[in-house]
């Protein structure tokens, strides 16, 4: 039986992950990480054909330690750290100014 593809079970998925497998001396650990790696690698790239990769690069950079793991590629994420905190700082002025003009000129949403 296949999983379910959606952000919920991605999360799940991403909270269970032994992020530092790699660094194990017992290669069943290094065997069970990499397979759970790639169970994690198809559920991004469906949800990215899903529309959805935004949603996915926000959940994925909220549980990945960033240092001392896999590349985020060997996860199917298409952006890296720094690229994904340069969308959000520019989404986050974009968002702020608008609130700003808003306020400014009295419109309330």
């Amino acid at each position: 039986m296949s999983k379910r593809i959606d952000l919920d079970t991605l999360e799940t998925e991403l909270k269970e992950h032994d992020w530092t497998y790699e660094m194990s001396d017992d290669h069943s650990y290094w065997t069970s990480g990499t397979s759970h790696r790639k169970e994690i690698k198809v559920q991004v790239e469906k949800l990215y054909d899903m529309g959805l990769g935004k949603k996915v690069e926000v959940l994925f950079y909220k549980h990945y330690p960033v240092k001392g793991c896999h590349e985020v590629d060997g996860y199917g994420i298409k952006k890296n750290w720094e690229e994904h905190l340069d969308r959000t700082a520019t989404e986050f002025v974009a968002d702020a100014k608008d609130k700003h003009l808003i306020m400014k000129k009295g419109i309330v949403r």
